[in-house]
């Protein structure tokens, strides 16, 4: 949340971010990030292509991405990347649970 300089959560292990009530600063887009955190995000408009490891892939009528801890990100600049919802929560929330 400090990367996107959003308010600090209600709740330290989970948070939901409507990007529709929220602005993102994007001074620090192009740089590359490590979640320490996990994101589930979704959007019903979308209509286009990401990027993923070696590959891309293809959506046409909304997405939904996944990240985990540890793995990196980069910050785009474009506004329009920053809609829909995002959920982040962190390890601990499922520590002790057989989803973890």
């Amino acid at each position: 949340m400090r990367c996107l300089r959003l308010e600090a959560p209600a709740h330290p292990l989970i948070t939901l971010v409507n990007y529709d009530e929220v602005t993102v600063d994007l001074r620090d887009a192009g740089s590359l990030i490590v979640l320490d955190f996990y994101k589930v995000s979704f959007r019903r408009d979308f209509n286009g292509r990401v990027k993923y490891g070696p590959g891309s892939y293809d959506f046409k009528e909304g997405g939904m991405a996944f990240l985990a801890p540890g793995q990196v990100v980069q910050m785009t600049a474009d506004p329009g990347d920053y809609q829909g919802y995002a959920l982040y929560f962190h390890p601990d929330l499922l520590s002790r649970y057989p989803l973890e």
